[in-house]
């Protein structure tokens, strides 16, 4: 009799042992670089949780593709990707699949200008990045961190400056710009508009030739190792506002910005 308990419960151990184990599920928190030029590769990295599995990357829509991956560890994918030089220019959904299922969708952003990776230390004018104009700079600002970048404007040039930072959808950062002249004053300082709220924009045109600094944190010097940007200098038309504010259907109207 009790030789028969026994092998019943040998007997039931395996029966549901035998069973799937169900997997955890994958999940995505960011990706860093969050973003690239359409008509090049970008090597990314997708982080999270649960993907030592992965075995693809899904986009919600055509275009990018998927050249090669690496699992560096249960929460860090190193992919690079293909976008090819007509994909339209916003933020993609991606998710990661694995063995076990499908990841959350997070935002992988496709632009038109040359990318660029920040580098630090870069917290003061003297240790200032350079970077050329219609560059993208992607980057990460520590709590009370500062980033700064230098370029080379001429008299007359205008200069267009635009952060994504809140829109990237990783944490709650407040971008603040702030444009020094090639003497170090404050020419120009941005934190919230109207046109892109807490993700700060605005167009400069250059009064004196030289080197002009361009200064990016938290508007409260917060910051985190999630808080990514985007950060687009060049001459790009981006325009805060128009005047006239209208025209009349079916004719041509010239507009200021």
């Amino acid at each position: 009799m009790r030789f028969f308990g026994r092998l019943c419960g040998f007997l039931l151990l395996v029966v549901l042992g035998s069973g799937p184990v169900p997997g955890a599920n994958p999940g995505l928190d960011r990706i860093y670089p969050p973003g690239g030029m359409a008509g090049a590769t970008r090597e990314v990295h997708f982080y999270g949780n649960n993907l030592s599995d992965t075995v693809d990357l899904l986009f919600h829509e055509p275009g990018i593709s998927l050249v090669t991956y690496e699992v560096v560890s249960d929460g860090d994918v190193r992919a690079v990707l293909n976008i090819p030089p007509e994909t339209e220019i916003g933020s993609k959904p991606v998710r990661v699949r694995t063995k076990t299922g499908l990841s959350n969708f997070e935002y992988f952003c496709v632009g038109n200008l040359n990318e660029q990776i920040e580098t630090e230390p870069n917290n003061t004018q003297d240790q200032a990045q350079s970077i050329d104009l219609n560059t993208t700079v992607d980057g990460i600002v520590e709590n009370e961190d500062v980033d700064t970048f230098r370029f080379h404007l001429n008299q007359g040039q205008r200069l267009s400056v635009e952060a994504q930072a809140l829109r990237l959808g990783n944490t709650l950062f407040d971008a603040k710009l702030k444009l020094l002249s090639p003497k170090g004053h404050e020419i120009a300082v941005v934190d919230d508009t109207d046109l892109v709220h807490q993700d700060a924009a605005f167009t400069h045109v250059a009064e004196e030739t030289g080197e002009y600094s361009l200064i990016i944190s938290e508007a409260a010097y917060g910051g985190s190792g999630s808080s990514y940007y985007r950060l687009h200098v060049g001459e790009f038309p981006r325009p805060v506002m128009a005047t006239p504010l209208g025209g009349q259907t079916g004719a041509t109207a010239e507009i200021t910005w």
